[in-house]
């Protein structure tokens, strides 16, 4: 089971910190605060409901600070038009606090449509929790 989900740690002045998890369904991996806005979040849901545009159509998000680096990227992976979501994070901790993690997930483009409508549909109430499981 692949899954990808996002849980608001806080908010403040209109910036929400996001724990997000994911899965491969061998492999995961949590991030544990990535910093957006509601328009960012809002625009991201939006960009992905309309995935893919064309052979080429990559959206990425990253939140890259000097004390941890998170990046989500959904994309076409080969020329047969499938698709997967890349996630990639880093703590940026020194040895033995030290965690990274790089994979991909493959899934459906309509999968990756239907994450982008919840996410939408999450910025209006702004719940807890987000899980989009497949």
């Amino acid at each position: 089971m692949s899954y990808l989900k996002f849980n608001q740690n806080w908010e403040d002045c209109g910036i929400y910190s996001v724990e997000i998890s994911a899965s491969d369904g061998i492999f995961s991996a949590t991030h544990q605060e990535v910093y957006f806005n509601l328009d960012e979040i809002d625009s991201l849901g939006c960009q992905l409901q309309k995935f893919p545009e064309n052979i080429n159509h990559k959206i990425t998000y990253e939140d890259d600070s000097q004390s941890h680096y998170f990046l989500i990227a959904f994309c076409i992976i080969n020329r047969s038009g499938d698709t997967a979501i890349e996630i990639k994070t880093d703590n940026r901790r020194d040895d033995h606090e030290h965690c990274s993690a790089h994979f991909f997930i493959p899934c459906e483009a309509s999968v990756i449509n239907k994450l982008g409508r919840m996410l939408s549909a999450w910025t209006q109430k702004m719940d807890n929790e987000l899980e989009c499981v497949w």
